[in-house]
C-alpha cells in the first residue's frame, strides 16, 4: 500500500482551497512527485483518472505556476520507486525542500572530499 501524507486540504501553491478530503475520492486531488533515479523529478495534482492512467497537472519549480497537463499510468503513481504523493501541498513542498537540503549537503560532502585528496 502507498503511503499518503497530509489530512485536511487540497490545493498546490497559490491555489489553496478548503475542501475537505473525502474516503471515497480516490486518486483525485492527489499531489504528487514523480521520481528519476531516486530523486523528485515533476511535480503536479492528479486531476483525473480512468481505468490504467491518471491526468497530471504539472507545475512549475520556479513559478509554482500550471505548465501543462500529462498522463501517467496508474501503476507508475501507485509504485513507491516512482512516484510519491500527499494529501497536502504543504507536505509535498516540505519534502521537496528537505531533499534539496540532503542534495546540497551531499554535493558539499562531495566537494569537500575531493579537495583534501
Amino acid at each position: 500500500m502507498h503511503r499518503l501524507t497530509g489530512l485536511t486540504r487540497w490545493g498546490f501553491l497559490g491555489e489553496m482551497s478548503n475542501k475537505p478530503i473525502k474516503q471515497n475520492s480516490g486518486l483525485v486531488g492527489i499531489f504528487i512527485h514523480t521520481l528519476k533515479d531516486g530523486r523528485i523529478h515533476n511535480q503536479g495534482k492528479i486531476i483525473g483518472t480512468d481505468a490504467d492512467l491518471c491526468l497530471v497537472q504539472r507545475y512549475s519549480w520556479l513559478s509554482g505556476l500550471p505548465t501543462d497537463v500529462i498522463g501517467i499510468p496508474k501503476t507508475d503513481i501507485l509504485n513507491e520507486e516512482k512516484c510519491h504523493m500527499y494529501f497536502m501541498a504543504e507536505d509535498a513542498i516540505e519534502a521537496w525542500e528537505k531533499e534539496c537540503r540532503q542534495r546540497e549537503a551531499s554535493e558539499s560532502y562531495s566537494y569537500h572530499n575531493d579537495k583534501v585528496c
